[in-house]
């Protein structure tokens, strides 16, 4: 049985990789969305040994979304997702690569965990259902923001959690360590929605224990609450060294520098809007002040309230939901008397109480992900039983698996051929070209009036003095001429954004006519 179990997982781990390598080289994968390039900062950081980077001089030129430079310089996420990055990067050349090998992972925590709550059988077939899933192949696992790190941490608290409650369980120590790395996975990943996650599965325990009779204290003692109370322990102390290298201070994290620093918006829809901001730069003034302002706005009226929230639970099908094996988890009465009932009800409490947030994107609910694969399985396990006396009774789930095969590779060669003509494509053809061209380059990006904040030219390396690109923000006459003075050694070029297919031009100086001038 067990030889069985870990061919399964090495056929899962190489259908995983197959995949995940595949559609990267159909689709070389491009940052786009401010997140991603945030995170392979962090990366860069990791995979050179720092965890964070001092303030650059000129830092005031290299300003962008989700980063701070006061007090360092650095990504304003937890270190998960980077750290993960920073993988595929220093001993792959490739940060995607730890991109796929999270998802490599995330299906085995999905297999590991369906395994202490299903039969074998049931447990690869679950797995199969995440490798064959479109949002996981695609927005998950050829993305750079995340989403499969937190939902290791998530299979892995669940996992624990279930074998920790079978009739009879005897508690064991790898079980109380997996829970304590699934805790720490996502408080590196998803802080907020992990801790609900964490706190809802830890008053599940309770009360079964309650119920059906708790361990006794020396085994609960010396197997969960003493290697848990180590690991975490363990664990906090490098959070906080971390949070001390980034912000000075071993309890503030980037994320609130961060948002002290720039944003307008709340994190939470019940607080108010901070005041008083002042940017450099009009693009982060946009984002911050019409772009984020407008999804917290939009929710103080009932009805965009509940607009927005149904847009974010709409998106979140595309990662949450299997589409063809949903079908028997709608139309069959599972939950009547299961043992998932419990389940079920974390799912629904932490997917309701984050709704509490202005924002509700696919990945945010990433640690309860786990979940849905296994009441889905649960919903084929019923299909089998309910239409066991037809002659098609034992081909169905394989039909069913093998259309959400179909609608996979289907999704993979839609998402393979999408257009490359956009501001993101432009820039990475520059950056190649200038990374061809001997020397140096300094990009001077300059944005119009009209400028949309999401097309976001200006992200940098983690030692941005030894980049062989290095972008900037194109300010005043004087400080552009300050800023050329410190990169003496460089090529100068300066690109308007925001016209029709960027000209990369040499930078001509103030008395001279720039490229898009009259």
């Amino acid at each position: 049985m067990f030889r069985s179990r870990i061919t399964i997982a090495i056929l899962l781990a190489c259908a995983t990789l197959a995949i995940s390598a595949l559609v990267s080289y159909l689709r070389p994968p491009l940052p786009r969305v401010h997140d991603e390039f945030s995170y392979l900062l962090a990366g860069d950081t990791y995979a050179h040994g720092r965890m964070t980077n001092p303030t650059h001089p000129m830092w005031r030129h290299f300003e962008t979304m989700h980063v701070i430079h006061q007090p360092s310089y650095a990504s304003k996420y937890p270190p998960g997702q980077g750290l993960a990055l920073a993988v595929g990067q220093r001993f792959f050349g490739w940060p995607i690569v730890g991109v796929w090998i999270s998802s490599v992972l995330a299906v085995l925590a999905c297999y590991w965990m369906l395994l202490g709550m299903t039969p074998p059988k049931w447990a690869a077939v679950g797995a199969a259902c995440l490798i064959l899933h479109p949002g996981f192949e695609i927005i998950w696992g050829q993305s750079f923001w995340g989403g499969s790190v937190a939902f290791i941490g998530g299979a892995l608290v669940l996992g624990a959690a279930a074998r920790m409650l079978r009739p009879a369980a005897t508690l064991r120590v790898a079980d109380a360590t997996a829970m304590a790395v699934g805790t720490l996975v996502l408080a590196n990943t998803r802080p907020f929605e992990g801790a609900l996650y964490c706190l809802l599965v830890g008053v599940w325990m309770v009360v079964h224990w309650t119920r059906h009779g708790w361990p006794t204290l020396p085994a609960l003692s010396t197997r969960v609450l003493l290697p848990q109370l180590l690991i975490l322990g363990a664990g906090f102390l490098v959070m906080t060294a971390h949070n001390r290298a980034v912000t000075g201070s071993s309890l503030t994290m980037p994320y609130q520098v961060h948002e002290r620093t720039y944003a307008l918006c709340p994190v939470f829809l019940f607080e108010a809007p901070i005041t008083g901001k002042h940017y450099l730069h009009d693009a982060i003034r946009k984002f911050h002040e019409e772009w984020s302002m407008k999804w917290y706005n939009d929710q103080w009226t009932l009805h965009g309230l509940l607009m927005t929230k149904w847009r974010f639970f709409y998106w979140s099908t595309d990662v949450l939901l299997p589409y063809v094996v949903l079908v028997p988890v709608l139309m069959l009465p599972w939950w009547r008397g299961s043992k998932w009932r419990w389940p079920l009800a974390l799912l629904i409490a932490v997917w309701a109480l984050t709704q509490a947030t202005v924002w509700n994107w696919p990945h945010y609910i990433a640690p309860v992900a786990p979940v849905v694969y296994l009441l889905v399985v649960d919903g084929l396990r019923n299909l089998r039983v309910a239409t066991r006396r037809f002659a098609w009774s034992r081909s169905s789930i394989a039909l069913l698996i093998g259309f959400q095969a179909l609608l996979c590779g289907t999704a993979i060669a839609t998402w393979v051929n999408e257009s490359t003509a956009d501001w993101h494509w432009y820039r990475n053809a520059m950056q190649q070209h200038l990374e061809d061209e001997p020397g140096k380059h300094l990009v001077l990006v300059e944005y119009s009036p009209e400028h949309h904040p999401h097309a976001e030219w200006v992200w940098n390396e983690a030692d941005i003095d030894a980049a062989k690109v290095v972008w900037a923000h194109s300010m005043s006459d004087e400080e552009n001429a300050e800023l050329i003075d410190y990169f003496q050694d460089r090529h100068v070029w300066h690109v308007a954004a925001d016209l029709p297919q960027p000209p990369l031009a040499p930078y001509k100086a103030p008395s001279e006519p720039k490229p898009h001038d009259p």
